[in-house]
């Protein structure tokens, strides 16, 4: 079913109020919102997606006191996510992260001190509530899309905790347009934690193919992000998705991202390799 086309005044009014809310509600963010970006895309239309992540991060700065450090992190995620649309271009979704294993080895490398800290348990849930604004033309379809967010602590801080434990509202902004054989996705946002933490970002683009097997179709996404945050290197990192319908109501995707660059604009250098693996359905 076709969605009416929209205008050129409602267009500049959605891009004008993603700009003014992120000048007052940054956010970090990825862009992705269950299903995989794609599902579903009519009223009443509800998914739940089930996702693993295996990430690791190395970091070398300064600390509080102008000590060297160097730091190696070995994360493993459980995310589980939710939407449900009210109406085609409304709708709510839920993520909730949960810790199945993570440990940091902290060097500080004035006093050649290694240290082992671990953490477990559910993490940080995230509630989002996506507006999008679809269009149709001739041979090509896709959607502007506007978030805001806002993360939930489900802890407290300790010394070592994957999540922030902070209260935080975000926004993102986001374009996407595809063909029968091709697909773009572009987008910026960022997080602004309610408390003395830095102001978190990142601009990403994403271009791909269309593919078909049999009864099932996809497309395969080189996916590229610049993160930015005001005490850390600014990072480009990217690599590729691989995205399946099976059916209708089950889909599957796997995906994998590296820091390749960075810039050395604060105290701290960081470096993240992560792969998820996801099936969701979908009705």
């Amino acid at each position: 079913m076709n969605s009416p086309k929209p205008s050129k005044q409602r267009i500049k009014t959605l891009v004008l109020a993603g700009v003014l809310l992120l000048m007052v509600a940054p956010l970090p963010v990825r862009g992705e919102q269950p299903i995989f970006d794609e599902m579903p895309r009519w009223s009443g239309g509800w998914g739940v997606q089930l996702m693993q992540e295996y990430l690791t991060r190395d970091k070398r700065g300064e600390d509080n006191r102008a000590n060297a450090f160097s730091s190696e992190e070995q994360i493993h995620l459980t995310h589980v996510q939710g939407v449900y649309t009210w109406d085609k271009s409304i709708r709510a979704t839920l993520k909730i992260p949960v810790v199945v294993f993570a440990e940091k080895v902290l060097e500080t490398n004035s006093a050649g001190e290694r240290t082992r800290l671990q953490d477990q348990g559910l993490g940080d849930p995230t509630l989002a509530l996506p507006l999008k604004s679809y269009f149709n033309l001739d041979g090509r379809s896709g959607s502007w899309t506007l978030t805001p967010q806002v993360r939930i602590p489900a802890g407290k801080q300790k010394e070592y905790t994957v999540f922030s434990r902070n209260w935080a509202t975000g926004l993102s902004g986001s374009y996407a347009t595809e063909t029968s054989l091709f697909y773009l996705m572009t987008g910026t946002g960022a997080w602004y934690e309610l408390s003395d933490s830095p102001l978190r970002g990142n601009t990403y683009f994403h271009f791909g193919v269309n593919y078909q097997v049999g009864e099932m179709n996809g497309h395969v996404i080189f996916k590229q992000y610049v993160f930015y945050s005001e005490n850390e290197s600014t990072r480009y990192a990217l690599g590729p998705t691989v995205y399946l319908r099976v059916v209708d109501a089950f889909h599957v995707q796997a995906q994998t991202r590296h820091d390749v660059y960075s810039w050395n604009g604060g105290s701290t250098e960081r470096q993240d390799h992560s792969f998820r693996l996801g099936i969701a359905v979908v009705y």
